[in-house]
């Protein structure tokens, strides 16, 4: 079996839990008029909630280690990437150090 098919199931069942985080994202921000959590965030969530109440099959371990070892921490550092851009932003407008004194 090669690598891909053996990823494959658990990278399918973590899309599933992706597809479901951003569906509940996108509910949140219909009820709510904004997103209080983020995507990332709940699929952390639901993830651990469906694993605490269940075992996943051994031919999904694989696929779902990838995922929890290197897609989530690339999904963690984007995401701290754009908080800090934002903030930095943020901060930039209402600094007096913003705008050079000749402007």
């Amino acid at each position: 079996m090669n690598r891909f098919t053996s990823l494959a199931p658990g990278l399918l069942l973590c899309a599933a839990v992706t597809g479901i985080a951003y569906a509940v994202e996108a509910v949140e921000h219909v009820l709510f008029g904004r997103s209080w959590l983020e995507a990332l965030v709940l699929a952390i969530v639901i993830g651990t909630v469906v694993r605490s109440l269940r075992t996943p099959h051994t031919r999904w371990l694989p696929g779902i280690g990838f995922s929890g070892r290197y897609l989530l921490e690339a999904a963690v550092v984007l995401l701290g990437l754009s908080l800090d851009a934002a903030s930095i932003l943020t901060m930039a407008g209402r600094s007096s150090l913003a705008s050079p004194p000749w402007s």
